[in-house]
């Protein structure tokens, strides 16, 4: 990793728990601008949780000691500074929280402002970069009113939209140098709630930088896709089992194949709050001996399950009632990668990616004959899967591509 750079280029990322096997796209982020820019990268995980390095880099807690002394930091920082402090009193009054967890968010990175406020006086960072506009954010706005050091953030999804996005989202934004997102969906709603278009900079999700996008050209000389006919189709869905994921649609397209006499074996991929209760509807539909719930794996293990034991990716999300939706989910990038046909609800921003005929197939995931009739399509066309593979992996070489997006976001980070 580089290491050869000066301060001049560091910048503090702020995560809310690091590392999260939901949040792979913010690992990548970090393993590409350490690939491919002159950035020393500082990594701080502000709830604690998690290990003490990624690759050479150090992970900087919030540790027990950081809560023991906080009364004390609390008091000196006040002391130092009790305009910053009556300022973000008021506008913490006069913005009210969301939702519990929002408002819990936001003392968490006030919390972590505060007992970090003095080390980045004596040694500051170019930036701090909030990768959510939730807590993360609301440190490092705290930073730049007690220390005046620059910030940035990201704004992707549920930082938007679950249960109306954070609740300081338009002040972050308008003293943010600059506000990442990896989507059109998120940057029009940043545009939506009066944040300037001149800040919003669109950068998507990197494809994972150790293994190479095929351009179409590539393809051409490569077997076929074909589903053999009397072979059950290997579906693979991965994510958590949260209600925006959709999973209980999920399932009744599967007995839906089921119904039909269609051969298949499903795994789902992912742990989560719902885990029992998908369990019980597997069981209650007789999906037992083909529908598998295997928990939450490594990434290399869902890469490998990807590439060597996948006939289709099926992603069934939606809009939970919360409010809270996907952005352009990591895993339907990755399946493009691998040269999976992706069968996707429109939820979110997956239209961005996945265009009907073209890079895969939209469907509605509450009509369930729209997904066999996917399924009969692609079996008995092995061109149009084909075409479908080729157009995705396109997609993801023009959009998706690591080196691309470092540069774009250090030339952010440098102006």
């Amino acid at each position: 990793m580089n290491r050869h750079v000066n301060d001049r280029t560091r910048v503090a990322y702020f995560f809310t728990s690091f590392p999260k096997l939901s949040e792979r796209f913010l690992q990548r982020e970090i393993e590409g601008l350490d690939r491919h820019t002159d950035l020393k990268v500082e990594i701080h995980s502000l709830f604690g949780r998690g290990c003490d390095s990624f690759g050479s880099y150090p992970v900087i807690r919030f540790t027990l000691i950081d809560w023991v002394n906080l009364p004390c930091r609390i008091l000196c920082e006040l002391v130092r500074n009790p305009s910053a402090f009556s300022k973000m009193l008021l506008l913490s009054i006069s913005n009210r929280p969301k939702s519990l967890i929002n408002a819990l968010e936001h003392i968490l990175g006030l919390s972590y402002a505060i007992v970090r406020a003095a080390e980045f006086r004596k040694s500051p960072p170019a930036s701090i970069h909030a990768v959510w506009a939730t807590g993360p954010a609301s440190a490092a706005l705290f930073l730049h009113l007690i220390n005046r050091t620059p910030f940035s953030m990201g704004g992707h999804a549920y930082d938007l939209f679950r249960n109306g996005g954070d609740m300081l989202l338009f002040e972050k934004s308008r003293n943010a140098k600059f506000i990442h997102t990896s989507t059109i969906a998120a940057r029009n709603e940043l545009v939506h709630r009066g944040v300037a278009v001149d800040k919003i900079h669109l950068i998507r999700r990197s494809a994972p930088d150790n293994q190479q996008i095929k351009s179409p050209a590539s393809l051409q000389g490569e077997i076929s896709y074909h589903l053999i006919e009397d072979a059950p189709i290997r579906i693979l869905s991965v994510g958590r089992l949260i209600a925006k994921k959709g999973y209980l649609e999920l399932l009744t397209i599967l007995q839906y194949l089921s119904l039909l006499n269609i051969r298949f074996s499903a795994q789902i991929i992912g742990d989560g709050p719902l885990r029992e209760s998908l369990q019980k509807r597997i069981v209650d539909f007789g999906l037992e001996d083909r529908v598998a719930l295997l928990g939450s794996m490594p990434h290399e293990e869902v890469d490998k399950c990807m590439y060597e034991s996948t006939d289709l990716f099926f992603f069934t999300g939606k809009h939970a009632s919360s409010g809270d939706r996907d952005g352009l989910p990591n895993v339907i990038i990755e399946a493009m990668v691998a040269g999976v046909p992706v069968l996707a609800s429109p939820s979110g921003a997956v239209s961005e990616a996945i265009k009907h005929g073209f890079t895969g197939e939209l469907l509605n995931p509450e009509k369930p004959e729209l997904w066999a009739s996917a399924i009969y399509k692609i079996r008995e066309s092995p061109s149009y899967a084909d075409e479908l593979r080729r157009n995705a992996r396109n997609w993801v070489a023009q959009n998706c591509d690591a080196r691309h997006n470092a540069e774009a976001l250090n030339s952010l980070f440098i102006s």
